[in-house]
């Protein structure tokens, strides 16, 4: 073994072949150490750097460093060692707890399930770490312990806060108050200000949203019909629906939306756009006289209906015109759309009773009691008495003495027409004299004769755009279709 003592600045470097002494004295340096620095008045300061330079060890060497590998890191004032893959501090200097950070920067606003978003602040003195705090279901992505945390945020408003450490302690909390935007799910309420081809749709607030989206339908599950489909109708809780159908049924619903969200659907909500009505006078055919010699029973007026507001759609009606009858018959039916008036009944005779019908027809000397009417559409038959026969019964009014029962008057035509009035009775003649005679029907007034229904449409000018069938006219400010004979009414609006 061989000793060797270096004497520089009066200090003594001791080397062995084991081991190395740095002291004062020259003393042999300590067999269980390979490096024993020995003084009393000075301490070992090994190698300083900064954080960057630190990193950087890797980089200027070309290598790993190597495990074990220490130094003191001026940036965080901490005593650090290589091991793992990592450095790893010793331990940290501190003077007391870090101060609380100062303002935490990043969005005050974000979206569900949004990612990436990045919060930070300035770096706190004395602190060698920093925790991350998030709202409810919430994480960070990086940065957790570090000045900038990446967050990947869940569906919860709440607090992104951040507390710096050291060895020391911990600092107060910075805040900031994060809100995930979404939008509650509107409620829809009744429609309003309902026309012929318009609605108002309505609706309330919902929270978070800036807009809402429109749908309106004629389906109710919005699959086919679509009038409006997904608009954004824009910050507001009305909005006027035009250009629709008359006497159509609709349906809308809204979502709330904003940046971020579009909510569910609200409920759906009815709407049904008024209809076009229309003036309807529908007669049936007149029924006719018995047949027979003399005093036979006149023939009732057919069955007499008149609405004057009648809800109609743009559809193809089917008219059918009922025929007058032939003798000893009942007159035919007329009907437009739900609208039927039942044909007049039949005169009585020798061998047959008086005919029910719209307005029944009259009874004979064989048959003394009158055929009855439809209640709504006429009246009953005369009775026979004194061995004569009785008058048909007209819309008006029951058969009576030899003029049958009144008609009624109407001006759907633009001019006043006394329509359905009963048969008179057929009193004299011999057989086949008048048996077409005597029944009541469209402008039957003191029904001298059997007459063919008829059916009446009017509208005033400019509701219905045109229309198919019938004879078309015009008078005191109405569009006027009729029809003497059984056809198809087409209007479109």
């Amino acid at each position: 073994m061989k000793n060797f003592i270096l004497m520089f600045m009066l200090l003594t470097n001791v080397a062995f072949a084991q081991n190395v002494g740095i002291n004062a004295t020259g003393a042999s340096p300590n067999p269980s150490a390979g490096l024993d620095i020995d003084f009393t008045t000075k301490g070992t300061l090994i190698t300083r750097m900064t954080t960057a330079q630190r990193d950087g060890i890797a980089a200027a060497c070309s290598c790993t460093p190597a495990a074990g590998l220490q130094i003191f890191n001026t940036t965080t004032n901490c005593l650090e060692l290589y091991a793992l893959g990592l450095w790893q501090p010793i331990y940290c200097a501190c003077n007391g707890a870090p101060a609380t950070p100062g303002t935490v920067s990043g969005s005050a606003s974000v979206c569900p399930a949004q990612s990436g978003v990045v919060y930070s602040i300035s770096p706190v003195s004395g602190a060698n770490s920093y925790t991350w705090s998030l709202p409810p279901g919430s994480s960070i992505s990086s940065g957790q312990g570090t000045t900038s945390a990446t967050i990947t945020f869940g569906s919860t408003s709440g607090n992104v806060s951040v507390v710096a450490n050291n060895n020391c302690g911990t600092s107060g909390t910075s805040t900031l108050s994060v809100t995930v935007n979404s939008a509650a799910i509107p409620t829809a309420t009744a429609a309003t200000a309902i026309a012929l081809r318009q609605f108002t749709a309505n609706w309330n607030t919902a929270s978070g949203a800036t807009s809402y989206a429109l749908d309106v339908a004629t389906d109710n599950n919005f699959v086919t019909g679509l009038i409006i489909s997904n608009q954004n109708v824009g910050n507001v809780l009305t909005y006027n629906v035009t250009g629709l159908t008359p006497g159509t049924t609709y349906y809308y619903r809204v979502r709330a939306v904003n940046s971020c969200v579009t909510s569910g659907n609200s409920n759906t909500i009815t709407a049904t756009t008024t209809a076009i009505t229309v003036k309807v006078l529908v007669v049936a055919g007149g029924g006719g006289a018995g047949t027979g010699s003399q005093h036979n029973g006149g023939g009732g007026a057919g069955g007499l209906l008149y609405e004057t507001a009648h809800a109609i759609t743009a559809q193809a009606y089917s008219v059918t015109v009922g025929a007058k009858a032939i003798q000893t018959g009942n007159g035919g039916n007329s009907v437009f759309d739900n609208m039927t008036a039942i044909g007049g009944g039949h005169g009585a005779y020798a061998s047959t009773v008086a005919g029910n019908g719209g307005s029944g027809g009259g009874a004979a000397p064989e048959h003394t009691t009158g055929g009855t009417g439809t209640g709504g559409q006429g009246n009953a038959g005369g009775n026979s008495t004194g061995g004569v026969g009785g008058a048909g019964g007209g819309a008006g009014g029951s058969g009576a003495g030899n003029v049958g029962g009144p008609g009624v008057s109407n001006s759907i035509s633009g001019t006043a027409v006394t329509y359905a009035g009963g048969g008179k009775p057929y009193m004299s003649g011999t057989n086949g004299a008048g048996y077409n005679e005597y029944g009541g029907g469209a402008d039957g007034d003191v029904g001298t004769s059997v007459k063919d229904g008829i059916v009446i449409i009017a509208a005033p000018i400019g509701t219905i755009t045109s229309a198919t069938g019938g004879s078309h006219t015009t008078a005191g400010g109405n569009d006027i279709w009729t029809f003497t004979t059984s056809g198809t009414w087409t209007p479109t609006f």
